[in-house]
């Protein structure tokens, strides 16, 4: 996702200056949900960010061969470029 989200903000010329990606599974047995965190780091707004995430989905050849009972749901958090200097990890770690 990271990936087909960088392309849709090249082909638009936004700047990303920093993403990253986590997932995470149905903790036990066989999956079926996953979710999948993307944090961002950009001047883009809110707006332009969402149909970014949104043409990233549509792009992405890993969410496109899940199993269809597979769900899939994607969070997007949008920091400001100049916090990309002083990295946070996901899920309030650390």
């Amino acid at each position: 996702m990271t990936i087909a989200f960088k392309a849709a903000a090249r082909r638009r010329k936004i700047s990303i200056e920093r993403i990253e990606g986590r997932a995470k599974a149905s903790p036990k047995g066989q999956v079926k949900e996953i979710t999948l965190t993307l944090a961002v780091w950009s001047s883009a707004s809110e707006q332009d960010a969402q149909i970014l995430l949104e043409r990233a989905k549509r792009g992405c050849y890993v969410s496109g061969v899940l199993r269809p009972d597979i769900h899939l749901t994607v969070e997007l958090v949008r920091h400001a470029p100049d916090a990309a200097s002083s990295p946070r990890p996901l899920g309030g770690e650390g």
